[in-house]
Formats: C-alpha cells, structure tokens, sequence
C-alpha cells in the first residue's frame, strides 16, 4: 500500500529518507520481501506525505493516476493476484465478492461490497473499520485503484462508474478527481461507493477463466495463511457465538450487545477484515458440530440443539453443505472426507 505513494514522493523531488524517518520508519524496511506495515503506520505515512507537499487535497488521487489503466505490465503484489481475480471471474460483480477475503494482502482494516441499489443501479461500497482516523487521501487512493482496475479489466478507458461517491468534504480543486473519475463526483455521501449499472457488473467477463481463478483464489488463501493474525475482535466474535449457540441467541444483535457495540458496528468490522456475522456463525456452527459428531456421546438432534438449530433437517441440510456429507457419514468415515468449504474452517 505504500509502494505508489514512496513513488510519487520521489517524483515530486521529495527526500525520502527524512520523512520516513520522523515517521519511525526506514526505506529497506518497506521494500523488504515480506514486509508490512501496520495500520496506524500507513495512516501516519499518508498524512506526513500531505503535508510535506502542503497539503495536497488530490494526493490520493494523483498518487491513483500515475498508473496507466491499460498498463500490459503485471502490478507489483498484491494488486497483480487481485487483479487477477477480477479479471478471470465470471462478472465483476463476482470479482469483487471474490476479492474480499484477499484484501488483507493489500492491508487491513478496509472491505469491498456489491449491494443493490435502487432503479437498476448498485454500490461498490468501500468501508472502513476506523473511518474517523481514515486520510482522505487514503480513501481516495483507494477508489482511483477501484476504477483503474475495472478498466483494465474491461480493457477500455471509458469503463467509467456512473458517479464515484465520497464522504468527505468538497475539495477546492476539482479537476485531478475529473480526469481520473469523470465528471460525475458527489462529495459529502452517505458513504464511499462506486455507482454502477447492475446489468454491467453481471456481464460475462470475455477474460473469465474458472481454472485459473482457482489457481489465483489457491495462492490467495496460502498468502493470507502467511498474514500476522487479527486483532482479536473476530476470536472474540467466535467466544460470543459459542457461549450463545446452546441458548439458541445467534443473532447479531445478541453478540453485539455483549460486545458493548452497535449491530452495524459489528457487521462494518468485519467485513473490514474480509468476513461477515454468518460465516462467522457458520464455522463456529461447523467446528463444534465435528466435535460432538466424533464424540459419539450425542444423538443427531441433541448436536443439531448444541450448535443452534431448532430443527434436525435444517442441521442435516446445512452439515451436508459445509461437509459434503451428512453428519451420519461424517460419523461413519470420520473428517478426513470432508470439503471444510466454511471460510477458514
């Protein structure tokens, strides 16, 4: 995430060294193999960057614009593997959902979602675990490099949203957010998003190629395996759902209360780290399901009260899907046939 902007710096005649330096960090510390940043040291890196080129309102935006929407040449990790999985998915709608669990490569603290609209449009909203402390030219870059890499996958510079929304206040300078955006900028949205056509986010892909998303969704999974671990707020999201499953509480509103946050805190959190409440839910469901079934102390319908279902069919459907085979067979052949396809499970 700070490749481009140590980029724009240096063409900007901008001393590197210093500037990292008061920010505690060193240049061979960043480019590093393997190297990355901690959030609130990205944060700082951004906005000591504003202000040492007297705060630049488009910085984002310009930092986005140096990259050549048809650029032939693979982007440096991890933008090449997430371009890829745009680019060989089905849709862009399913690319975007397909990335989500990838983003962490990128950074954390951020997600991408499709959601309808209204009169045949949709947002690719972008949302933040800490929108407050989040720079805007941060949240700027972010959607410059949304609307490059539609382009490129749509190999056309005028593959352009509808509008591109912003939550912040309208900057003095339009025109960097023109060239880059087109003329249809909202500034003071409701939220950051991306407006586009639903019938153009659902068109076949000519680039979609289903053998070699598994192989980029494979190396995806590996790198992320390789990640320094969450924050503990989703551990703790799973602690709250285990205590409730035999109460039959799964709701998220019962868990957020016992977090002391908002329902809709809870789903913004994690999504920023590339997850939701039902798979959440469902892994929890899952882990605990295969315990009590290789226990063979329990009858299916005491298991399927255990892990949250009023009813034993509903259990039965949903192991089946987790599983790919019923929690009998699963008790017969043991887990080493089962597909573990619940997120990380």
């Amino acid at each position: 995430m700070c490749w481009l902007l140590l980029t724009y710096l240096r063409r900007r005649g901008v001393d590197l060294a210093p500037l990292l330096a008061n920010d505690g960090l060193a240049l061979g510390d960043l480019v590093a193999p393997g190297s990355r940043m901690r959030l609130e040291e990205l944060y700082r890196l951004w906005r000591s960057a504003a202000r040492v080129l007297g705060d630049e309102e488009a910085l984002g935006v310009r930092v986005a614009g140096q990259i050549d929407p048809l650029a032939t040449l693979s982007w440096s990790m991890p933008f090449s593997l997430l371009e890829s999985i745009n680019r060989v998915s089905p849709t862009m709608r399913e690319g975007v959902d397909r990335q989500r669990p990838y983003l962490r490569l990128m950074r954390d603290g951020f997600s991408v979602s499709v959601e309808d609209w209204h009169g045949g449009h949709c947002l690719v909203r972008w949302e933040f675990a800490s929108p407050e402390l989040e720079p805007r030219e941060l949240v700027d870059f972010h959607l410059g490099i949304g609307v490059i890499l539609s382009r490129r996958t749509l190999a056309n510079r005028g593959a352009s949203p509808l509008e591109v929304w912003f939550t912040q206040r309208e900057p003095k300078d339009l025109a960097p957010y023109h060239a880059l955006f087109g003329p249809n900028v909202r500034f003071s949205a409701e939220c950051n998003a991306l407006v586009a056509s639903v019938s153009s986010m659902q068109l076949p892909l000519p680039s979609h190629d289903p053998v070699t998303l598994q192989v980029v969704e494979y190396q995806g999974r590996k790198l992320v395996e390789q990640l320094p671990s969450l924050e503990d707020f989703v551990a703790r999201v799973r602690e709250h759902i285990e205590a409730e499953l035999p109460h039959g509480n799964t709701t998220a509103g019962r868990v957020a209360d016992k977090l002391a946050i908002s329902g809709r805190t809870l789903h913004r959190r994690l999504r920023s780290h590339g997850t939701t409440y039902q798979e959440q839910l469902d892994q929890v469901r899952y882990k605990l399901a295969m315990k009590y079934l290789a226990s063979r102390r329990y009858p299916l319908g005491e298991v399927a009260s255990l892990v949250g279902f009023a009813q034993q069919s509903a259990f039965q459907r949903a192991f089946k899907t987790w599983a790919g085979q019923t929690p009998a067979e699963y008790q017969q052949h043991g887990a080493g046939r089962s597909r573990s396809h619940v997120g990380g499970v």
